[in-house]
């Protein structure tokens, strides 16, 4: 029997959407597929490529990998291509614009699908936007938590009575979205022992007047970490509640949860928003349309004055969804097959 050597090109092999996307997945895969071994593509020309069967590309945008992509097709390989992000619509507000929101961008990403045999994304709703620049298969891999370097088993350390909350400097307009609701349900329930944890971005105007009424000595900021690192760290903290402020944009409707699988598995339950991807069990959902989140503020109100066993039935039943449909060891049967179909035929 051949084996299949399936190149992947990337953005940065060690970040978090190859994590969940890229090299994170296709590694396991190699454990669940018979003569498939993946090789990293850190430059492409026709060298590497006599060396490849097919390629896999995450998330490509550019003018080059355009070219990448048509050399591949005229070397009669099969091409797979993915996407976690509504790159056709990308906010002013979000600072990769610059990056991703010239027409430019747009019209290489809709040329790609329509050379791609197959395509790939997180999401049902990302699903429906892209399937308006392509008549090609486009079929939803939901993000999993990788069981196969993550000890899933492991028991819930005690938990703190902390609300966290992780992003980069793309959510600044989601704070803008939901900061009056937060910091009225934060100082109303001040005195009852809560502290909050920003990681990432700090969005310095919520944490001012957060500071400003409750105190700095309630307040907990950390720098983001590597992905690896970071299923560590939120262990560790082991909030008790974590939180999602979405604003209701095209990009932020077509994200994946896995701020939900992150969070579950540090033991904490989630406040997210009430759309499709983040309808599961377990999860309080606040109302995201318009221009503000109308009870994001009593929705975490609800959990911030639960007690920790109506806390504990939240999470477990987010756990047990998790386990039974969202680990790698599961969902990557489904990567198996598209494999199998489109890729080694």
């Amino acid at each position: 029997m051949s084996i299949f050597n399936l190149g992947i090109a990337c953005g940065s092999a060690g970040d978090s959407t190859s994590f969940y996307r890229a090299i994170g997945p296709f590694g396991h895969l190699r454990k669940i597929t018979k003569a498939l071994n993946i090789s990293l593509l850190r430059e492409v020309n026709w060298a590497t490529l006599k060396q490849v069967d097919g390629v896999f590309m995450h998330r490509p945008f550019t003018q080059e990998h355009l070219s990448l992509c048509r050399m591949v097709k005229n070397f009669r390989r099969p091409l797979w291509l993915d996407h976690d992000d509504n790159l056709f619509e990308v906010g002013l507000d979000n600072p990769t614009f610059a990056t991703y929101g010239s027409n430019v961008v747009k019209e290489a990403v809709a040329s790609m699908l329509e050379l791609a045999d197959v395509i790939t994304v997180s999401t049902p709703y990302l699903a429906s936007v892209y399937k308006r620049f392509t008549d090609k298969p486009i079929i939803v891999i939901p993000n999993a938590l990788d069981d196969d370097i993550i000890n899933v088993d492991t028991s819930l350390p005690t938990l703190k009575q902390t609300v966290f909350w992780r992003g980069s400097n793309t959510h600044y307009k989601d704070w803008a979205f939901a900061s009056s609701e937060f910091l009225k349900s934060a100082i109303a329930n001040h005195g009852k022992g809560w502290k909050y944890i920003f990681m990432g971005a700090q969005p310095w105007d919520v944490m001012e007047k957060l500071i400003k009424d409750i105190g700095m000595e309630n307040l907990m900021s950390l720098e983001g970490t590597d992905v690896m690192r970071y299923f560590s760290v939120i262990r560790d903290l082991s909030p008790k509640i974590s939180i999602v402020p979405l604003f209701p944009s095209h990009f932020n409707l077509s994200k994946s949860n896995v701020a939900w699988l992150e969070a579950t598995f540090a033991g904490a339950v989630v406040l997210g928003p009430n759309w499709e991807e983040w309808m599961k069990p377990g999860i309080t959902n606040y109302v995201a349309s318009g221009d503000k989140p109308t009870d994001f503020g009593d929705r975490l109100n609800d959990l911030l004055n639960m007690s920790d066993d109506e806390r504990a039935k939240l999470r477990s039943a987010s756990w047990n969804y998790i386990k039974n449909n969202l680990l790698l060891s599961r969902v990557n049967y489904q990567r198996r097959g598209i494999f199998e179909k489109y890729m080694d035929k």
